[in-house]
């Protein structure tokens, strides 16, 4: 009788550790497909944020500005894009700044509102938000700033606006520090 309890014990001990192989398993053998779908919504996300693009290389010498994640150079020399990240309302929000060669963003795609509250916080993600950044070479949070284009918050949504506005400035200063000109106007990044 007494022997009953410790087989009970080491049934269920074996049966978890062959459950956690088979989990083992199932992970090793999905997590190359997963990271391949990451990577090529990443390549998606490139390529909305600097249309015309045909591709992209990595630049892995360049040194990175505070909140650039990774920068890109566009095949054909039309521009760079770059991942960045700025912390939003609960977490991280990551965008992708997509710039020109005339230093002019040509797009401004993010990839995860996930911390933010829906309905509210997410709404930074949405083309009314970001077309503003469209077309700028220097924005600013001042609508009395002439020397840069206006960027309005989100009602009701201002960490979450702030956030990617940051990722969008950094990436203006990340694309001057590669492009040699650092120096900034007077109002706006």
């Amino acid at each position: 009788m007494r022997s009953r309890p410790l087989q009970s014990v080491l049934t269920m001990a074996m049966i978890c550790v062959i459950c956690s192989l088979l989990l083992s398993l199932v992970y090793l053998a999905s997590e190359p497909r997963a990271a391949a779908a990451a990577e090529a919504e990443a390549e998606r996300a490139r390529l909305a944020a600097l249309p015309g693009a045909s591709g992209f290389t990595l630049v892995e010498d360049a040194e990175l500005v505070s909140g650039i994640d990774s920068v890109y150079k566009a095949a054909g020399s039309s521009g760079y894009v770059m991942t960045a990240r700025a912390r939003g309302y609960k977490k991280d929000i990551e965008t992708v700044v997509g710039i020109d060669l005339d230093g002019r963003i040509t797009g401004v795609v993010v990839t995860d509102v996930s911390g933010e509250i829906a309905g509210l916080g997410t709404r930074v993600a949405l083309p009314a938000y970001t077309d503003q950044y469209m077309g700028a070479e220097a924005i600013t949070a001042d609508p009395g700033d002439p020397t840069a284009a206006y960027i309005e918050s989100v009602e009701n949504a201002e960490e979450a606006s702030t956030a990617v506005f940051s990722c969008v400035s950094n990436a203006l200063l990340q694309y001057r520090q590669l492009s040699g000109s650092e120096e900034l106007s007077s109002g706006g990044v």
